[in-house]
């Protein structure tokens, strides 16, 4: 009884002339009190008519703290005497996932290897991996000192202590039986440059081993391999303008891997816009990327190709693996080399 005495007043209420031009000035003057705030312009990137040399990346980096790697070389001071200026592998938007790490085998279908202290073959023609995230505090904690990750425990664990040994999926750290350890203390600096609009950048650069077991031809060292990696705990649009178009500094993969809320809120889609800003820049930063790994919150499900329409001109060459948003694939640009065949997908199924 009470909901048809309701439903008899709404419907009274609607019917009454009266009650109706109520509603619709209620209703007008609501619309009229929301104010949606505009959006923002995306970021407009600029550079000088010449790319700074490498070695003044190094040198406008201020060290933050006096640790340093016992006896060793300062990281720094390794990228700085590198004999040519580095391509990068970058990974924007990765928080602490070290994947890269993990992929990073040899006889990969790349054919080429990041940046390894213990091995020199590497810094002939270096790729150094550029990882970036804005998280507040991550350059404070990550990476922690001697901390192991082996894919567990949401891609990473800080004890192998309660370590679950099944092997479950076909993950690449289960394919390979992969281990990271990241290896302290790590330099951390602030990026300044005067003309910047975020002087202060905070920037760490740490080492990492990575061993492999039962992994065939894919085998590493015994002791494994020692990379080189730089971390810059900011959005990636400082990154991009104030290290790889300041720089001029070719980047030869992308890893789109979990792109997620924050960049919205700074007014751009990783998935879409990163892409294209290093397309229409690649004039200056010596040509566009030759791959993109790109997970499946960055591909159309129709086509299975990158929603960004900047890639169209893109293969699909490799995959799909768990990595991200699963499936991940591995997407390359027309012309360049790779051990495997392009793929086209047709209804989620692989044709060639």
């Amino acid at each position: 009884m009470k909901n048809s005495v309701c439903r008899s007043y709404v419907t009274q209420s609607l019917t009454h002339p009266e009650s109706r031009a109520r509603m619709t000035q209620e209703v007008s003057t609501s619309r009229l009190s929301i104010v949606r705030k505009p959006r923002e312009h995306p970021p407009v990137f600029h550079r000088d008519s010449q790319a700074l040399p490498w070695s003044i990346f190094a040198d406008r980096l201020q060290c933050r703290m006096a640790q340093r790697s016992g006896s060793q070389t300062p990281l720094r001071d390794v990228l700085a005497d590198l004999p040519c200026s580095p391509e990068l592998y970058w990974y924007p938007g990765s928080g602490t996932d070290l994947a890269p790490l993990a992929f990073d085998v040899p006889n990969n279908p790349i054919g080429r290897r990041l940046l390894m202290r213990n091995d020199t073959t590497s810094w002939t023609d270096p790729v150094v991996l550029l990882m970036n995230d804005h998280q507040q505090g991550m350059h404070f904690d990550f990476p922690e000192d001697g901390e192991v990750w082996t894919g567990y425990d949401f891609d990473n664990t800080r004890s192998l202590t309660g370590r679950s040994w099944a092997r479950r999926g076909k993950r690449m750290w289960d394919r390979y039986h992969t281990q990271i350890v990241t290896l302290g203390p790590h330099e951390r600096y602030y990026l300044s440059h005067e003309s910047s609009p975020d002087p202060l950048i905070p920037v760490s650069i740490f080492r990492a081993i990575v061993t492999n077991s039962l992994s065939g031809d894919y085998k590493r060292p015994p002791f494994g391999d020692e990379y080189v990696v730089i971390f810059v705990n900011a959005p990636s649009h400082t990154v991009f303008q104030e290290i790889i178009l300041k720089h001029g500094l070719h980047v030869c993969a992308v890893a789109l891997i979990r792109q997620g809320g924050f960049s919205q809120q700074l007014h751009y889609e990783q998935y879409i816009d990163v892409p294209k800003w290093l397309i229409n820049h690649a004039q200056l930063i010596d040509g566009e990327p030759e791959y993109f790994f790109i997970d499946s919150q960055g591909q159309s499900r129709e086509t299975k190709k990158p929603l960004c329409k900047a890639l169209d001109h893109y293969e699909y060459v490799g995959g799909p693996v768990d990595w991200g948003w699963r499936p991940c694939r591995a997407y390359a640009r027309l012309g360049v080399d790779y051990v495997r065949r392009s793929k086209i997908y047709v209804n989620g199924s692989v044709i060639t």
